[in-house]
């Protein structure tokens, strides 16, 4: 069993509440609206796992750290178009990722040695 799972958002409007679990293979997304009982469930693909997320002010993208091709880093995730821009790519850990300064920026944790970003080429 794996016990990293769920994982728990409320959407910063206070009328969602996200859940991202894994089942048969498959990433889920279910968000649930307790005032209606309403319950919409999709999947994220393109990733192993997916490790923690936070919601942007507006609610309408969420940070996560995730796991791509047995590499954790820090991906933004469109809700309505089920797309993502990734943020960090290297070897080293990218954890807890959370929106500051009105969602213009993003904080995490890291194992980096330094305070700086680097991509590494593909080809090394």
């Amino acid at each position: 069993n794996d016990y990293s799972y769920p994982l728990l958002a409320w959407h910063p409007s206070g009328k969602l509440f996200s859940m991202i679990t894994e089942s048969k293979g498959s990433i889920w997304l279910t968000t649930y609206e307790p005032e209606t009982r309403r319950r919409t469930k999709r999947t994220i693909i393109n990733f192993d796992k997916i490790l923690d997320f936070s919601y942007s002010d507006d609610g309408k993208k969420f940070a996560m750290s995730a796991v791509q091709k047995g590499q954790s880093d820090i991906f933004v995730f469109t809700v309505a178009s089920n797309g993502y821009e990734q943020i960090t790519k290297d070897i080293y850990d990218d954890l807890n990722p959370r929106f500051v300064h009105g969602s213009r920026e993003i904080i995490f944790s890291s194992n980096r040695p330094g305070d700086t970003i680097r991509f590494e080429n593909e080809s090394n």
